[in-house]
């Protein structure tokens, strides 16, 4: 039994419009990293006071090294995988934002998808991943849920923020 399903080199036609791959994948990593950024300045900022800036960096770093990431001592490295591991969340959740939000998408409705996206990411992001992956870093900020989620809706507003810009300017 023969399938026809016609001519292959004739159904990107029928796809919807979409921007090219190359932009939608630097509009995502851009946007991610930056709102990452964003939220991770503010989350240092809101330390109690005493605690080293690295600190919550070292926490992330605990997902693959445990309670060594926190040792005396062991700073530098520590806070380096811990941004990198940050900043590879930011940039997975950026790419998979800007695959929802809509090509033409006005910038106040992107922001409110983009606060929205946070306070969704929320849940599986922080009682998912983190809860299971870094129980030190889960640990740590217990008594501190609704600052998290605010965060994670300030990381969704500024990717909805920029996203549209990037849009435009990205080749």
């Amino acid at each position: 039994m023969n399938i026809d399903l016609g001519d292959p080199l004739r159904w990107r036609e029928t796809l919807p419009a979409r921007q090219p791959m190359s932009s939608e994948v630097a509009a995502g990593a851009v946007s991610g990293v930056a709102g990452g950024l964003v939220a991770w300045g503010l989350a240092v900022l809101l330390l109690p006071g005493g605690t080293e800036g690295f600190r919550p960096l070292r926490l992330v770093a605990a997902t693959l090294w445990g309670s060594s990431a926190l040792a005396t001592g062991n700073v530098a490295l520590p806070a380096f995988v811990g941004g990198l591991l940050a900043g590879f969340a930011s940039i997975l959740y950026g790419l998979v934002f800007v695959s929802i939000l809509r090509p033409a998408s006005p910038l106040g409705r992107s922001i409110g998808v983009g606060a929205i996206y946070g306070a969704v990411l929320y849940l599986p992001a922080w009682h998912g991943l983190v809860h299971v992956l870094d129980p030190l870093l889960y640990e740590a900020a217990q008594g501190r849920g609704s600052t998290i989620l605010v965060l994670h809706v300030l990381y969704g507003a500024t990717m909805g923020f920029l996203v549209p810009f990037l849009r435009k300017i990205l080749p």
